[in-house]
């Protein structure tokens, strides 16, 4: 399903007010300390019992953070499937499920997953980050923000699109850059 126009933005501002409330934010983006940081529980499923492993791999293919009704994040616990999966695609699956605490969505049903699946890669790849950091080129910023191919393939989309539409940087743009503690690389590429 299609995310509104106006809610790519709206997610954007919401994830970079968020992380800002944690200071400097390292890339590539290490979403497992962030997690554990924040309280959050993390279990793998590799780590539960065959039979809830089994029911859990049945029902929620890649992860699920049960919500309490009183939400506190202290007591929020994201159980995710770490069972052949590669690392980026782990990477990503948390993210998602971070995207969904942050954007307070109400459930995993559609436009839900949507607006989670790009706060997702939001989070790991702004394309603010990307646009000053990385060139534009897929392997590269799979390398430097340690991504999926596609989502790495995304990453190259969203920020070219940006650049395309030559716009000046929004406040929030501004700021997620300002909290940027680059990690790869070590120097800034121009535009390629």
């Amino acid at each position: 399903m299609a995310i509104a126009s106006y809610r790519y933005r709206e997610i954007e501002e919401t994830i970079v007010e968020f992380l800002s409330d944690f200071g400097r934010v390292s890339y590539p983006f290490d979403i497992f300390g962030f997690l554990l940081s924040l309280g959050i529980r993390l279990i793998p499923y590799s780590n539960l019992p065959l039979e809830n492993r089994r029911a859990l791999m049945s029902a929620f293919p890649d992860a699920v953070t049960p919500r309490p009704q009183n939400f506190d994040v202290r007591k929020t616990t994201i159980f995710y499937n770490d069972i052949g999966k590669d690392a980026e695609r782990v990477r990503f699956t948390l993210a998602h499920e971070l995207a969904h605490l942050i954007l307070e969505h109400p459930s995993d049903d559609e436009p839900f997953e949507s607006e989670a699946n790009y706060g997702a890669g939001y989070i790991l790849a702004p394309d603010p980050i990307v646009a000053k950091f990385s060139k534009r080129d897929a392997t590269v910023i799979k390398h430097d923000f340690s991504l999926s191919d596609t989502c790495a393939q995304v990453a190259l989309r969203h920020t070219c699109n940006r650049l395309r539409c030559g716009k000046p940087a929004a406040p929030y743009e501004k700021e997620i850059i300002k909290l940027c503690d680059w990690q790869k690389g070590g120097v800034a590429y121009e535009s390629a």
